[in-house]
């Protein structure tokens, strides 16, 4: 767990202000963090002068020991030293929260990667993974919920009926 103090301006209003954020945590799978992970609003932030609510991105990296991972929010092209762990590196922050919920859900990155693929032939646009009960993915999307059957030849093909 590490913290630093980051500058950042209101898209809105330009207003400049510091925060203490995280750049740096362990996955445990619960805790306040783990949720907003999990509910993609961990990198959301009200200005406090015009009210705007607006995406923070900065730098920030979680381990997932167990699985030897590390997940990087990151412009830059220089990664820190992680010990021969993999790495995922994404720049955007609603990538970064996808793929940590991906995953949490014990979803793979190549099944990840179809699920995404077979969105975008649809021109869905996928915003948010959610386990029903462990076969079936909803998928929050642009469009609204979209279910995805977790079997293996099913990742990615949308089922239109529950839409």
């Amino acid at each position: 767990m590490k913290k630093r103090m980051i500058e950042m301006i209101c898209p809105n209003c330009r207003h400049s202000f510091y925060i203490l954020k995280d750049t740096m945590l362990l996955y445990e799978g619960k805790g306040t963090d783990h949720e907003r992970l999990m509910n993609s609003e961990y990198f959301f932030h009200q200005c406090q002068k015009c009210l705007n609510l607006f995406e923070m991105n900065y730098p920030l990296l979680i381990r997932f020991t167990r699985k030897n991972l590390c997940l990087i929010l990151s412009d830059s092209s220089q990664l820190p030293d992680l010990d021969n762990q993999t790495v995922i590196r994404t720049r955007k922050p609603a990538d970064f929260e996808l793929i940590y919920q991906a995953l949490d859900l014990g979803i793979t990155i190549k099944e990840l990667v179809e699920i995404r693929e077979e969105c975008s032939r649809q021109d869905i646009g996928l915003k948010q993974l959610i386990d029903v009960d462990g076969s079936k993915i909803l998928a929050m999307s642009t469009n609204g919920l979209i279910r995805i059957n977790r079997v293996s030849s099913d990742l990615g093909r949308v089922d239109e009926s529950d839409r």
